[in-house]
């Protein structure tokens, strides 16, 4: 087995952990209604509390979704929007940092050499892998750490976040706002979207411009001649 599988699995038990902690403290927040009472009693700031949840759900099982459906309601749809994709970005920045200052040299001790599987991985896979993750539930924060262990450029990791969170954003700020109870056919739309957007940044050349490859191998050439 490929010890650098170790990394994600390990990012996955400090993310599911608390959950198991502060389930049923963070239980009224699974629905819109119960974030937007949250929200609503910070009334002026409830747009930083917001960003502050979406931030934290790095540490705790915070619902994502209800919070951005939460957003829509009390902002707008394009405001909430704006609101809830500053609090991903800034969660995913937050993640990557803790996997490429904390994570990598921890990751690098006990796995040593397997560190740099996940390297090539992200070198080639990468914004692929950040974009469709951003749908999924515990997968945006693991990968946002283990983008860092593997030192995936930041401004490639970045435009994949964004690629990747800016439909789920959008979609779940819409129906906050329009009041759907039933919201299904979203997994569909922010699984879908982030792929048309990350393969058209690939396409266009944008992710080429990021010097995904180059980076890698330079930093890489640099680990070795620090070695």
């Amino acid at each position: 087995m490929n010890r650098f599988w170790i990394v994600p699995l390990f990012f996955a038990i400090l993310v599911i952990g608390p959950f198991f902690i502060w389930g049923d403290v963070l239980t009224a927040l699974l629905t819109p209604q119960g974030a937007l009472e949250m929200l609503a009693r910070y009334e002026t700031i409830g747009w930083a509390v917001g960003i502050g949840l979406l931030v934290s759900d790095l540490f705790l099982p915070i619902p994502t979704t209800a919070i951005i459906a939460a957003l829509g309601i009390l902002y707008g749809p394009i405001k909430g929007a704006s609101i809830a994709l500053a609090g991903t970005l800034i969660a995913a920045i937050v993640g990557y940092g803790i996997g490429r200052f904390l994570g990598r040299p921890a990751a690098q001790r006990f796995i040593g050499p397997a560190t740099d599987n996940g390297q090539r991985i992200f070198a080639r896979y990468g914004g692929w892998i950040v974009a469709i993750s951003r749908w999924m539930p515990v997968l945006p924060e693991v990968i946002s750490c283990v983008a860092g262990v593997s030192r995936m450029p930041f401004a490639a990791f970045l435009g994949a976040v964004f690629c990747g969170a800016l439909p789920l954003c959008v979609t779940f700020a819409l129906i906050g706002h329009l009041g759907a109870e039933t919201p299904g056919w979203t997994l569909i739309i922010s699984a879908f979207v982030p792929v048309v957007l990350w393969y058209g940044a690939e396409r266009s050349g944008l992710a080429r411009r990021f010097g995904l490859e180059r980076s890698m191998l330079t930093e890489k050439a640099q680990d070795e001649q620090q070695d």
